[in-house]
């Protein structure tokens, strides 16, 4: 059987330069051994380095847990081939092997010192994928040979695994069996990633048949080589292949979970998993999903220069300000950064929050960050299971004689945390906190989060201030930066039952002149971190008046009736039942758009909309779903509030672009270019870049828009970056053909200079006109690549749409019941 893939140059010269012949030497026997082994290269063991083998490659024969000439070993020979063709050899002496005698494993000691040898690293064997090895068979007279192995389908075994040979071998090489090969490691196919040694053929009719390996205990070979001498280095673990790559340079392991950073160590991995999940709802969406932007090994490339350095990281590009709307029509800044500016504050924060999110209270319900299973991509804990224990908690103190509720509010929380404070405050924690051989590293990342902030509000008013928004490792930054009010409410006031989430904070007192101190506490510390108490939404409410318990459940709000129904309709996974939540979720949408429940507190209607929005977009998604509802009265009613209601612009335009195109009429686009050519509605640029993005997505072509566009992008005035953003996507989705000069003249003129935000959404825009005609010398560096990878992909893609749904994803986005 042929090869299914080609063996890339590095993983190539990293079997051959790794892999030796064992030919053991015994006391008083003439009988030859030969075997094979992989050499495990240590980075700090002064050139000692480990040969990992089947052990009966050493002692011969085995039988059970013995082996048959164990007490007659004098030496091992190791040989491997070296670049001339020539075998070099050592010699390990007997008192360097490390026998694992249950599980047929060896570990030979051997100094050797050579450049050749390249760094692998020791994995879990978790796919049923190819694999590489190199071996020296005796088919091929004990010659170095390279195979290709695939693993079969066997029953599971906690120490062994069954593959077969796909590389061709002739029927008389095949019935060698596996004499030579045996101790030949198993590397995941193209990667530096070892799983396994061969230690058995099970077939005797020939060596393409069932052959055995053995897993790479990693906790096991440690704990032998810890045993043997502690001060040996432990091998090198990863659970995740994708983990790792190769440097191009030299063929040594990336390890993205241990990139060293200002003498910091950062899991990469880790944060740019959390990442995707935190651009879901971003603000300011990528047309196509942020493709090539979050590739590794860019990461890799782009900050190359600084890794393994005492250098702080800095952003290469400035940061771009908008403003977005909020409920009422206020609005609340905005930023946009380069992803790579990201992916590092993402790291940083992540490792602040492994080390000091146990110095939050108990009663601090936001934002608390996942040690547990899924954190890998999911920072913190469910947010609405969370919210729920939030209410839950200052519910069930909330009693006949404990009447007294404070609610208050942070008066534009983010943009007003002064950011010297703030990082003062977090050396102060670590200071108090953090084990002592970690503040070093945490007090530079506190100095790396500084360097970020600091670039970002650059060139701002009011520069010391604010910090990310919408972001989840600025949610973190802003938890930890309130833990000094909720220490002095519950400890130095002795509010006991205080209880915050974010910003949002509930006091439940016995008495009202407790309340009014309570108050007062709150702003006098408030008042030492530059923060002030929103004077209009801060208040007392008596549980035992009446009308003040009806305004209280729109703080503790119960569970609504409806939507715990459909819930959990969705939650026995009957599609009979499944049928009928969509149905009573389109149902509920229709009561509260038509204003069915005038009796109820504008604030439930709120939670109601908000749940049949987000479920319809699901519903409409998902195959055998999204032709059960009517969506034309959806539709008409989004694009009606899309004036009234400009802060759900995101989940409106998502909703839109979730529904079947066949739905939508001439006339509905109308409504969105009234509000793009009005300049007295074009205000809120979060609102304007999504209108251009599904006009572009639907392909929607329009005189005056295409002419609004084009002045947008000749402009040199670049006042509202979304309008241009967003004309770039609609010109290019319209027929970027026509439009290739307009685009490319003023791309090429520099125009978007120093504007990663533009010129990531100008460059998608001109994804099919070829690189040549393209001006590199105006592509800021941490776009370099992106250009040549979107055009290299070839599709004539310019936004995509909304991954399909499975109905198993929908019953995962159910929240699950609370517990407590």
């Amino acid at each position: 059987m042929s090869k299914r893939y080609e063996l890339n140059d590095n993983q190539e010269q990293l079997l051959k330069a790794n892999t030796v012949r064992i030919e053991p030497i015994f006391n008083g026997l003439t009988s030859k051994i030969i075997g094979t082994g992989v050499i495990y290269k240590t980075t700090n063991n002064g050139n000692v380095h480990y040969v990992l083998t089947a052990l009966h490659c050493v002692y011969g024969e085995r039988n059970g847990a013995t082996y048959k000439n164990e007490k007659d070993i004098k030496e091992v020979e190791i040989f491997w081939q070296n670049e001339n063709g020539v075998y070099d050899r050592h010699v390990i002496e007997k008192d360097k092997i490390i026998p694992i005698h249950d599980h047929d494993l060896a570990i030979l000691l051997i100094s050797y010192n050579s450049e050749n040898l390249r760094e692998i690293i020791i994995g879990d064997i978790n796919h049923s994928g190819y694999f590489d090895s190199f071996g020296y068979p005796r088919f091929k007279e004990n010659s170095p040979y390279d195979l290709t192995f695939k693993r079969k389908v066997s029953q599971k075994n906690t120490s062994t695994f069954d593959v077969e040979c796909l590389s061709s071998i002739s029927d008389e090489d095949s019935n060698n069996k596996i004499a030579g090969y045996s101790g030949a490691g198993l590397f995941y196919a193209n990667r530096s990633v070892l799983v396994g040694l061969i230690t058995q053929i099970t077939d005797l009719s020939g060596f393409a048949s069932a052959i055995i390996a053995k897993k790479i205990d990693y906790k096991l070979l440690n704990e032998k080589i810890s045993a043997f001498d502690s001060s040996l280095e432990p091998v090198k673990h990863i659970n995740h292949t994708l983990k790792i790559s190769l440097n191009e340079v030299d063929g040594s392991i990336i390890n993205y979970e241990k990139i060293i950073i200002n003498d910091c160590e950062l899991n990469i991995w880790r944060a740019i998993q959390r990442l995707k999940n935190d651009l879901k709802d971003d603000w300011f969406q990528d047309p196509i999903n942020f493709k090539f932007l979050l590739s590794k090994k860019f990461f890799y490339k782009r900050i190359h220069n600084i890794i393994g350095k005492n250098i702080t990281y800095k952003p290469s590009s400035l940061a771009k300000h908008f403003t977005v709307p909020k409920s009422g029509y206020s609005t609340r800044p905005a930023i946009e950064t380069s992803f790579i500016d990201r992916i590092i504050y993402q790291a940083y924060v992540d490792k602040l929050a492994e080390n000091l999110d146990k110095i939050l209270h108990p009663h601090v319900y936001s934002f608390r960050y996942n040690s547990g299973k899924g954190n890998q991509s999911y920072m913190y804990h469910y947010s609405i299971e969370q919210w729920k224990k939030y209410v839950y908690q200052t519910k069930s103190v909330l009693t006949k004689d404990r009447p007294f509720l404070v609610v208050a509010d942070i008066t534009n929380f983010f943009e007003n945390i002064n950011t010297k404070l703030l990082l003062k405050y977090l050396k102060s924690l670590i200071h108090d906190n953090a084990a002592d051989d970690l503040k070093e590293e945490l007090y530079k990342i506190v100095d790396g989060v500084g360097e970020l902030i600091k670039q970002w509000n650059d060139k701002q008013i009011n520069s010391e201030f604010g910090i990310p928004q919408n972001r989840d490792a600025s949610s973190y930054l802003a938890n930890l930066f309130l833990n000094k009010i909720d220490r002095i409410m519950i400890y130095s006031n002795n509010h006991k039952n205080y209880y915050r989430y974010m910003d949002d904070v509930r006091i439940v007192c016995k008495t009202k002149a407790e309340a009014i101190k309570a108050i007062y506490d709150l702003s006098i510390a408030m008042r030492d971190l530059g923060l002030n108490l929103n004077s209009a939404k801060t208040t007392i409410f008596d549980f035992n008046d009446l009308s003040d318990n009806i305004t209280i459940k729109e703080f503790l709000p119960e569970s609504l009736i409806e939507i715990d129904q459909i819930n959990s309709l969705l939650r026995t996974k009957s599609k009979r039942d499944v049928q009928k939540a969509i149905h009573m979720t389109f149902r509920l949408f229709t009561d509260v758009i038509e204003n069915k429940y005038l009796d109820e507190d504008k604030f439930l209607n709120k939670r109601k909309l908000g749940f049949c929005i987000n479920k319809l977009q699901l519903f409409s998604r998902t195959e055998g779903l999204k032709n059960t509802i009517d969506f034309s009265k959806v539709i008409e009613y989004v694009l009606k509030e899309l004036d009234n209601q400009p802060w759900l612009t995101t989940s409106f335009i998502k909703l839109l672009m979730s529904i079947d195109k066949q739905y939508f009429k001439t006339e509905d686009f109308d409504v969105i270019k009234k509000i793009i050519k009005n300049n007295l509605k074009n205000i809120y640029e979060s609102q304007t870049y999504y209108l251009w993005l599904f006009l572009s997505y639907i392909k929607h072509s329009d005189d005056d828009l295409i002419q609004i566009a084009i002045l947008n992008i000749k402009s040199t005035n670049q006042l509202n970056q979304a309008n241009t953003a967003g004309s770039y996507i609609y010109l290019a989705s319209i027929n970027w053909r026509n439009y290739k000069y307009v685009m490319l003249s003023a791309f090429n003129k520099g125009n978007l200079s120093d504007n990663y935000f533009l010129q990531r959404n100008a460059l998608i825009a001109l994804r099919k006109i070829s690189p040549d005609e393209i001006n590199e010398k105006v592509i800021l560096a941490d776009l370099a690549e992106l250009h040549m990878n979107l055009y290299n992909e070839g599709k004539e893609e310019f936004v995509s749409d909304l991954p399909k749904l499975k109905i198993s994803q929908i019953l995962k986005d159910v929240p699950t019941l609370i517990s407590l």
